[in-house]
């Protein structure tokens, strides 16, 4: 069974410059504390794709998950076909996935397997599925668990 964990950035700062947007103080705790629920409910997670953005970087950073992670640019702003693209990309050789990025994409992404609700800042939905993720499907995923961060 593989697995991909679809995360939003946490709680960003205002800003013109989009793509160096810093979180917040509260998006920081945000992060700290879905990396303690992600460590409760990690299967074999082994690696991170994450926006280049300064805000998605800085939540995988607050994740504290030692995993390995790939930053690409493609996730920067990325709607659900391309963020689906990336997962069947970086996904070979890998069990279970994280995917670090924005909305409206991990939204629709979620929605795609079946999850009904946007994803607030620093939420995490989790889709299993019986196929390899070369061959991601997100309508042949189940949507097994979500979180959403509130300090």
């Amino acid at each position: 069974m593989s697995r991909v964990y679809l995360l939003r950035h946490a709680q960003a700062q205002p800003g013109l410059r989009d793509h160096a947007r810093q979180l917040t103080e509260y998006g920081k705790l945000q992060g700290q504390m879905m990396g303690q629920w992600l460590k409760l409910n990690l299967h074999e997670l082994d690696l991170a794709i994450v926006s280049s953005a300064r805000r998605t970087q800085q939540t995988f950073e607050t994740l504290e998950l030692g995993i390995e992670s790939v930053s690409d640019d493609q996730a920067y702003n990325a709607g659900a076909t391309e963020l689906i693209e990336l997962i069947k990309q970086y996904g070979p050789g890998h069990e279970d996935v994280m995917v670090i990025a924005h909305n409206p994409g991990v939204s629709d992404l979620a929605a795609l397997a079946g999850y009904p609700a946007p994803l607030a800042p620093c939420s995490c939905v989790v889709l299993e599925l019986e196929q390899p993720l070369a061959q991601f499907d997100p309508k042949l995923a189940t949507v097994a668990l979500w979180h959403q961060a509130r300090p």
